[in-house]
């Protein structure tokens, strides 16, 4: 059996899933975000196979019976005890129990996707959702891969110092630059914080709201100018590059994913060079990561400089615009650890 987990709306795993069916005509086991586990019975030790969980679709499904995994992206739905607030004098009593409740169910979870993907074949883990990307650049520059000097800061003092330094930085998110909140019971908020261009004038214009020199946590590159944007996607050792004309188009210039429906870049083939693909390679060995996308910057003065590496990114427009038939990759990489095949 393969075990795929992904989100309910996620078209790529759609796909890979047609792939799977046309070449091996394999059982599946997909969890979805929607789908609720009712139950769940983990075993550590010798009786780890008998692990199981049963889902709200009614099924029971087997450690042992699930030899081949991927984890595409997503989280997990559990059902979970809950206690009403009526049974204490203070609803807040009741709301510190359900926390804790949640606290312990989620480390029972982890420790799931944690056995589970760790002693399977595939591609992939839950915990590829928390890489850290600071670490990942310190990784990249040991690899022999040259990245933007990064400075890592909550003193304003010393962001402009860079900034005056480097003329022009980058600021970006440090994790995944997502915010979500309730508005009310039944809507989300959810909007992102992109990547931002600054100079040292501007940052001076803004130094009086930082009187104490004190900021949040900020992460800010040195400025990189682009003749192309890279894209390469990297499974088991593989690489599958895409260029990107972003520069000709002034609302992509800075990052290519402000993209432009009416006048969209330009997206071709692309090769990199050797030695780039044996130090990125090096570099996921050293994650223990297998499936990747890579960002890359082409310089006018012919140097690829490594910005960062997702493991969850999105891969259907590389496949589209060059013919790549990665969903084919996924599919074949996934059949050849079932030991059906």
């Amino acid at each position: 059996m393969i075990f795929i987990h992904s989100d309910s709306d996620e078209n790529s795993t759609d796909d890979v899933m047609d792939w799977l069916f046309y070449l091996g005509d394999r059982e599946i086991l997909r969890l979805n975000d929607a789908i609720c586990i009712e139950k769940m019975t983990h075993f550590i030790g010798d009786s780890l196979g008998n692990s199981y969980i049963r889902t709200s679709r009614g099924e029971d499904n087997l450690f042992r019976e699930i030899e081949s995994n991927w984890y595409r992206r997503g989280g997990y739905m559990f059902s979970q005890n809950s206690v009403p607030a009526s049974l204490f004098e203070y609803s807040t009593i009741a709301s510190a129990i359900n926390q804790y409740y949640y606290k312990e169910s989620q480390q029972v979870f982890d420790t799931y996707y944690h056995d589970l993907f760790h002693r399977l074949n595939g591609l992939n883990r839950f915990s590829d959702n928390r890489i850290n990307k600071i670490e990942v650049l310190s990784k990249a520059f040991r690899q022999g891969l040259k990245i933007p000097n990064t400075i890592v800061t909550n003193s304003y003092s010393d962001l402009m110092d860079f900034a005056k330094e480097k003329n022009a930085i980058i600021t970006k998110a440090i994790s995944n630059g997502v915010v979500r909140f309730m508005v009310n019971e039944e809507a989300e908020m959810v909007f992102g914080i992109g990547t931002s261009k600054l100079t040292y004038n501007e940052l001076v214009a803004q130094s009086s709201k930082y009187v104490d020199d004190h900021l949040a946590f900020s992460v800010a590159q040195e400025y990189v100018e682009k003749q192309i944007e890279i894209r390469s996607f990297y499974i088991g050792g593989s690489f599958f590059s895409m260029a990107i004309f972003s520069q000709s188009n002034e609302k992509t210039a800075l990052d290519y994913r402000r993209y432009d429906f009416e006048r969209p870049n330009r997206f071709i083939p692309f090769q990199l060079p050797d030695d780039i693909e044996v130090k990125l390679h090096s570099l996921m060995e050293d994650m223990s990561m297998n499936s990747g996308s890579f960002d890359i910057i082409y310089t006018p003065e012919k140097e690829y400089v490594f910005l960062e590496v997702n493991p969850i990114g999105q891969y259907q427009w590389l496949t589209k615009h060059c013919n790549y038939f990665i969903d084919r990759e996924i599919a074949s990489f996934l059949l050849k650890f079932d030991k059906e095949v």
